[in-house]
This record gives C-alpha cells, structure tokens and sequence, in this order.
C-alpha cells in the first residue's frame, strides 16, 4: 500500500520559520492514478540537487528542486524523482526504507512547493508500512522492476504551479528528529538524479533533459588489505598490493606512509613505502631470497592500521599448475537486486584476484519492463567481460545465475570462451539448457543449496555440465545440514533470516549420491565489491591465468574453496591430488599441507565409505601455527571411499570464522 501525504501551505501547525516553502502532512488520501511514462525528454524545467555528494553510508539530508518551466503545472500534475539505485542499498542486500510516514524515522522524505495556496501530496510509490528489509521490485522512471528503485511522487491536488516556481523533495528531512538519509552503500561516479514532469494534470510524465547528478564518495579508511602472489621462487621480485577501505569496503584514495616488514621467510624490499593509491591499490615490490614460506606485514602509522599478507609459497621452481584466486559468483547493476559500476576494477584492483566473473541475474523481461539481466543486457555484460580480460595478469568469464525453483536449484552458467546459451529459467529448464549446451564449453555451478525453502535435487545431474558446488558464499555453508554450526544459514546476516534446509541437499548429500563435483567458494556479493575476505574465494590450480586454462581446471576439479582468506591447501591420496578419481588396492596414504593467513587451529580428514550412513572424521590435527604438514594411512580403507579436508583457522576475519573445504578424493577398487 503507497503512503500519501497531503499538504497545504498555510494550512493549521505550519511553522512560520519556513513559511516561504513549507507545507505539513495531513491526513492520508487516496493516491493520484498510477502514473504513464511517455517516452522521449522534455526541455520544461529543470533540476538540480544539493549537496551533489554525499560520504558512503554517512547520515545527510539532500534537496532535488525542480523549477518549473515556461509551460507551468496544472492541477493533478506534478514531478517524480528518483535518485540512483546505489542511494537506496541497506543491510542484508536489502534496500533501505525510504519512507514518508514517520518524520523522526531515517530515510524519511518530504516535499515543500514554493507558491503560496497551492496545495499538493507526495507519496513514495510502493511503499509498505510493515516490511523491514525491502526486498520487493518496484518500477522505475527508465523502464526497470528492480529492489533499489524509489520513485517519490509530488501531486498537485489544487492551484496551478507557474514558470519559476519550484517544487522540492527533501531526502533525509530532519526537523522531525529523524537522523537523515544514508547515503549510497558504496562509493560511485557521478550519477543521474531521474526527475520526470507532468505540466497537462493529465498523469503523463516525461523525463526532462537535463538531469542533475549526484556522487557518493568514500570515507576514511579503517581497514587495510594486502594480497600477495601465492608462489614464488628466490630472486625473483613478485608484486604485492595494499588497498585501504572505509566501514563500507570502499577504497579510500589517499596519500599514505607505508612501514613494511618480514613475518616469516627471506624477502628484501624497501623498508619505507610512500605513496598515493592508484586505481584504489598502492603496490610494493618484494625480491624472495630463499625457498619457505614468505608473509609482509605492512603498517600505516598515521592511520593506526596494520594487516599481513596472503602467505607466498616460495620455491626453487613454479609448480607445473601454479594457484590462482577468483570470485565467480558475483552482481551489480545489471541484476535486478544489484548494485555498482565497479565490480571488475574492484575484483583485480581491491581484493587482488586472478580471476573473476560477473554473473547478474538473468530475468525474463514482464509488462514492457526489465527485471535483471535480459537478452539486451548480456550485451553489455558481455563487453564489459571482455574489456578488463588482461591475460596473463587478469582473466575474466563470461557467466550469468540462472535462479531456478525446485528441483533444480540455483546455479551460476559459465562459459569457456566466447559465450554459449543464455536463458531465462522461467521459460527454459536446467535439464533444457544442458541440452542446448556443448560438452566442456560449458558448466553449470549450484550455489546455497540447503537453504529453505529452496534447495536441489540431485537425481537432476550431468556430469559433463555440473563438475563443481559452491559450498560457501556469503549466505553460508552447504557442506553439511548442521543449523547450528557458526557458518550455517541462521547465522548469517547476509540477507533475509534464513534457515538450514533439512533435506539431502548439500555437498556431502551430493558426494555420497555419487555426484564427482569438486568444491569452490565464492562471495555472492551484490554491491560491485567482489572478493571480500569474508565471503568465499574459489582456489585453481592452473598452468597458466588464461581464461581457457582456469576454465579447464574448474573443468576438471583442480580447485578448494575457502571462506575468503587466501589459505593455501594442498591435500593428495597416493600422490593423487585433490579433484582426482583414484584406483586403491591397499591401505591409502593421505597428505596434507597448508599454509594459513593466520593461525591454524584444525586440520580434519573426514570420509565416508558405502556402509556409512554420513561423513565422518577420520582423523583431526591440531597444529595451532601458521603452517601445517601431516600424513594419515587409512588402514580401515574400503573401495569407493571418499576423503576431503576441512581446515580451521583460529582468529575469525570481520567475526566470521575462517575455512577452507579441500576438493574430495574418489577412490575405486584397482583392477
């Protein structure tokens, strides 16, 4: 239901104060007819917006003031304004409530014309008085039914607005003791405000000319970051990067004095670093002197903030499949729930990946309306992939979600090179697009797959297409049903509260069903901030970072997922790695070695054979140090056990604990 104001100027409990503009809400009235947008822009006033930026996720109020043109605006006309989607992101992917209701509230919003006897309402359109977290689509002044769409009407009930006059809506209005309005959730370019006019009264509006534009931009940097090449050999100088963001994970460009030193290893690099961020990162060289295991911590004493690098595994020569870090679940403005512009600069820049896709959601277009990724859009996504695809220092993947309902479940669509089918899953089944798909050009990964009142069914399967799960993002873990486990779905303030899916419809459901998927994580993130340390990373082990070589590798399992801190874990069964289907004739000898970004508190192997009824630990370390090596000879081997590793870090990154989920190990009886 909308909420209508309606308001008089000089009507009783004006404040004189304001007198010149202001107007007071009365009782609700019912709302104006649903507006028709015509197409095309109109050269009748004009617009502008004060302050034209704000600080990312800092409180303000913002004031668009529409002058009105030569035409004038008749009884039943008026404007509709709409500030960009970034401006309305919130908590939980979940869009802020801006309201007209409650004046002492945040995001209240208010309207004031400046001719006196002229009386009029506002109202923001779809607005609902008992929803918290606004997930719900709403329609747009450009032709969208997305989640951060706000449109805020001005209804002109009686009198007639003449040229010069002015109309005002006032985001984050505080004389009623409301805080103001965030502003938007990351930090963007300059933006268009939308703001469409009705001169007629007859409910026709077109988009004026001039648009006015808004920016939001970073605020001080708390947290620090720094990513380092996973290997290395000695004498060889590797590249780290350092980004510093503020509370809401943008990147703060700052000039900055840098202190650097050694944790573990041998490296020489210059003590003292200063210098101005450039595309949001500040990057160091460091020269490893001798093979172990090198970690810089780096210090901004000004700043008080400090951080240690990723380790770099450090030896006489590249392994024949080097380790790469990729975030292959991710959206921004062009899924229907998404926001930012940002999100490949961001990917290679902030959170220092090798690899990344932007995979938005593709919906089937409604009622003359987009609703995410559509058959135009993919376009544009397409070409964006294209353009930051930087081999071999960055590789990019084409892909998209593809959402389905039971029984399929959610997955991401990737594909190898140039790319394959797109669909929309209310008109094409998974099972249909596997058939429309060429075996290894293509693969289809679920994701949150326990989650209620979703979930998967696995007698659905190809194998030529599903080779992988994400068996964590930021919703949670679906390794296991376990509700009460710190990474469960409960747990999670990602989103909407959820719940744990008490099906067979996780990883362990998927390996015991006999499914040869190998695990990945990834962030699922939805604000163009992809890679965050704390919302899943898939790991690849690959010849080369080229998009067909980390194609092929998810292709044939050579990758783990962890929670988002770049672990490195290596786990084999008789020199077999992690991804492989092993023929065993005897007593296997299972290998493990890990290197943490912090601490290591538990490394586990868990198995499960045939007369199991689940998974089970066969064997736990607990090393309490950054660096791990153990072996285990599984003297109770049957044929077709499957084996995998978890691992556990002691301190928890931004209070989510830290994980890693080794691909599983298949074994059959050797003939």
């Amino acid at each position: 239901m909308s909420c209508f104001r309606r308001h008089s100027f000089g009507l009783p409990g004006c404040i004189a104060a304001a007198a010149l503009f202001f107007s007071i809400a009365s009782a609700p009235a019912d709302p104006p007819p649903r507006p028709v947008m015509i197409p095309g822009v109109t050269s009748s006033g004009r617009a502008t917006v004060s302050p034209a930026q704000g600080i990312s996720g800092e409180f303000g109020a913002w004031t668009v003031k529409f002058t009105v043109g030569k035409e004038g605006i008749e009884t039943g006309g008026g404007i509709r304004v709409q500030l960009p989607d970034s401006w309305h992101s919130g908590p939980r992917n979940s869009a802020n409530s801006l309201q007209s209701r409650d004046p002492a509230k945040p995001h209240y919003v208010q309207a004031r014309v400046s001719r006196s006897g002229v009386k009029f309402a506002h109202l923001v359109e779809s607005e609902r008085s008992n929803e918290e977290l606004i997930k719900h689509p709403k329609l747009s002044l450009d032709g969208r039914n997305e989640r951060y769409v706000f449109v805020v009407r001005v209804h002109l009930t009686e009198g007639r607005l003449q040229a010069g006059d002015t109309i005002s809506v006032i985001y984050g209005e505080r004389s009623g003791g409301s805080p103001g309005m965030l502003a938007a959730a990351i930090a963007t370019d300059q933006e268009p405000v939308l703001v469409a006019v009705d001169t007629t009264g007859k409910n026709t509006f077109q988009r004026i000319k001039k648009e006015p534009q808004i920016q939001s931009l970073a605020g001080e940097p708390v947290e620090m970051l720094v990513h380092a090449p996973s290997q290395a050999v000695p004498g060889r100088p590797v590249q780290m990067l350092v980004a510093l963001l503020d509370a809401q994970y943008n990147p703060v460009m700052r000039p900055v004095k840098l202190r650097l030193s050694l944790v573990t290893g041998n490296g020489s690099f210059s003590a003292k670093v200063n210098a101005r961020p450039r595309n949001g990162r500040i990057q160091f060289s460091v020269t490893p002197r001798s093979v172990g295991v090198l970690r810089v911590k780096v210090e901004a004493p000004d700043l008080k903030l400090s951080a240690v690098s990723n380790p770099t595994d450090v030896t006489k020569a590249l392994p024949e499949r080097k380790l790469y870090w990729g975030d292959i679940h991710s959206h921004a403005r062009l899924s229907w729930d998404g926001v930012g512009d940002r999100s490949f600069e961001y990917a290679r820049h902030i959170t220092g990946l090798d690899f990344y896709a932007l995979t938005d959601h593709s919906i089937e277009p409604t009622g003359g309306t987009t609703r995410g990724l559509s058959k135009e859009t993919w376009a544009e996504s397409v070409a964006l992939t294209e353009k930051f695809h930087d081999p071999p220092h960055f590789v990019t993947i084409h892909g998209y979600e593809a959402s389905f309902d039971r029984p399929y479940g959610h997955h991401n669509v990737y594909f190898r090179d140039r790319p394959g089918p797109f669909i929309y899953p209310e008109r094409t089944s998974l099972d249909e697009l596997w058939q429309m798909a060429a075996a290894g050009e293509v693969l289809t990964i679920p994701h949150h797959t326990g989650k209620f009142p979703g979930g998967i069914d696995f007698e659905h399967h190809h194998p030529d297409f599903r080779r992988n799960f994400e068996i964590y993002s930021g919703h949670g873990s679906s390794e296991v049903y376990a509700p009460g486990q710190p990474l469960s779905f409960e747990r999670s303030n990602f989103t909407q509260p959820s719940r744990s899916l008490p099906a067979p419809t996780f990883a362990q459901d998927a390996w015991k069903k006999g499914l040869l998927v190998s695990t990945i994580a990834a962030s699922d993130d939805h604000r163009g901030q992809p890679g965050q340390p704390h919302f899943g990373l898939a790991a690849v082990r690959a010849p080369t970072l080229t998009r067909n070589d980390v194609f092929q590798s998810l292709h044939d399992r050579h990758t783990y997922g962890t929670t988002g801190a770049k672990v490195i874990l290596e786990f084999s069964l008789n020199g077999s790695p992690m991804g492989s289907s092993v023929q065993v004739d005897s007593a296997p000898l299972l290998k493990v070695r890990a290197l943490g970004s912090g601490v290591i508190e538990r490394v586990q192997i868990l198995k499960w054979q045939k007369s199991a009824e689940k998974f089970a630990v066969l064997h736990s370390w607990h090393p309490d140090a950054l660096d791990f090596e153990g072996e285990y000879r599984d003297e109770a081997f049957t044929a077709g056990a499957i084996y995998y590793v978890r691992l556990r870090q002691k301190e928890p990154i931004r209070d989510h604990l830290v994980k890693a989920w080794s691909s599983p190990i298949w074994t059959e009886k050797k003939h």
